[in-house]
């Protein structure tokens, strides 16, 4: 289905729009959030009561709503052994959904060739028919050289386009391949007197024959390229770099990858005590940053950086408030793994963010929730929902609020991985960027 506030595709069981947070429906949330609730009462969880959990933090620039008059459910951590207070020095990241298989070369390479161009062009026009219609609403991106459609998680195949009025029923389910490449790449296998030129990514059709694939864009054919220098051009696009990492704060590449954000921004010395790290992925060539200032955790920048000759380097910021930002790195990376990116788009979250939530703290030391011997906090943000809390004595406590009548239910927990799938339980895209890492 749509979602009609961002005009964006999306799946069709989704509560939440992933992109824009408009709310469907929560019957499926409301159930899940009675089995949580009552999981909870089972386990023996104490109750507390809030007496002044409801001042009004209208002052708040990023929201203008109250926190209710309700109870506090504490829930311990599960983790008693001090080695569960860090995570691992490299904790493998797995990607929010799983990586469909590229399309198949597994074409009739005893077709005629003039059948092969007839298809291949007429399919290179309905794509693009496609493309024009869809770019400016849905995030298309090249992942492995081929046109894959982002919020659907799944790579196009010609009956993707069976709506389109250019598309040939009898083409629908051919094994041609949709490329999304560049034309400067795919030039260097052309002959010369192909033209061909471009540094943006384009929209090309490609079918295996007998000497190699021939290979098509809108205006016409361009040419047969052979197998090998085919593979070598699909290498180029390859997102596949043996897996992707987070990094304990602890380690050297978190140390490593932190410190060139401090040197791109003229702080490298006072970095540590300038900045928090709320969301740090890299694989073995690329890194995505995301990063607040001290007591300012609303304000969040981006930032991509490159592995070059084993150091690493800022290459882009300043996209964290772009529209469909993922496009924009794609088409200025087009071997990035888009999967690696926070599940969070800020163009639609930012509005979100509570950089106050005074109100519940001082209501969770009224109760004893927060002790003395906790401290001040260190860090706090929240939505409506969640809030995340950091305290001088090294607690972290994270408060999910449920309803008027249960109210706020709070974790202590060992690390922002446990945060995540506490989040994730209650919501299927949770506003993660409240989390510091």
């Amino acid at each position: 289905m749509v979602c009609n506030t961002c005009k964006t595709a999306i799946e069709d069981t989704a509560d939440v729009c992933p992109y824009c947070k408009t709310k469907f429906g929560i019957g499926r949330l409301a159930v899940m959030v009675v089995l949580i609730l009552a999981m909870a009462v089972l386990a023996g969880a104490t109750m507390l009561y809030l007496t002044n959990a409801a001042d009004d933090v209208a002052s708040n620039s990023h929201a203008a709503a109250e926190l209710p008059h309700s109870s506090i459910d504490t829930i311990p951590t599960e983790e008693s052994d001090s080695a569960q207070e860090s995570i691992l020095e490299e904790e493998q990241f797995t990607q929010p959904e799983p990586t469909p298989t590229p399309p198949s070369h597994s074409a009739d390479t005893s077709r005629r060739e003039d059948e092969v161009w007839e298809m291949i062009e007429s399919m290179a026009i309905t794509a693009n028919d496609y493309y024009d219609r869809a770019h400016t609403s849905r995030v298309i991106i090249s992942k492995n050289g081929y046109l894959y459609n982002f919020p659907a998680r799944n790579y196009y195949t010609p009956r993707s386009f069976s709506r389109i009025e250019s598309m040939k029923p009898e083409y629908a389910d051919e094994q041609v391949l949709l490329l999304y490449m560049r034309p400067d790449d795919i030039k260097l296998y052309l002959p010369d007197s192909v033209e061909l030129s471009g540094h943006e990514l384009e929209l090309f059709c490609g079918y295996e024959v007998r000497d190699g694939f021939a290979l098509a864009r809108r205006e016409g054919r361009l040419g047969i390229i052979s197998r090998e220098d085919f593979q070598t051009l699909l290498a180029k696009y390859s997102d596949e770099r043996g897996g992707a990492f987070r990094h304990d704060n602890d380690s050297p590449a978190f140390a490593e990858i932190v410190a060139a954000v401090g040197r791109f921004k003229g702080i490298a010395a006072t970095m540590p005590d300038t900045f928090d790290v709320r969301y740090l992925v890299s694989d073995s060539k690329y890194a995505i940053v995301v990063l607040s200032e001290k007591n300012s955790p609303e304000k969040l920048e981006k930032f991509v950086l490159v592995r070059d000759q084993g150091d690493w380097r800022v290459d882009f910021s300043g996209f964290e408030n772009t529209f469909m930002y993922q496009k924009v790195l794609n088409n200025r990376y087009p071997d990035f793994n888009i999967g690696i990116l926070p599940n969070y788009n800020l163009y639609y979250s930012a509005k979100e963010i509570r950089s106050n939530i005074t109100p519940l703290l001082d209501a969770m030391r009224t109760q004893g929730v927060i002790g003395e011997e906790d401290g001040r906090e260190t860090f706090a943000t929240g939505t409506d929902r969640f809030c995340y809390m950091e305290f001088e004595s090294g607690k972290k406590l994270l408060a999910v609020y449920t309803d008027q009548e249960t109210g706020w239910m709070v974790h202590t927990i060992p690390n922002f991985l446990r945060a995540e799938m506490i989040m994730a339980q209650y919501e299927k895209d949770p506003p993660t960027f409240i989390l510091k890492q």
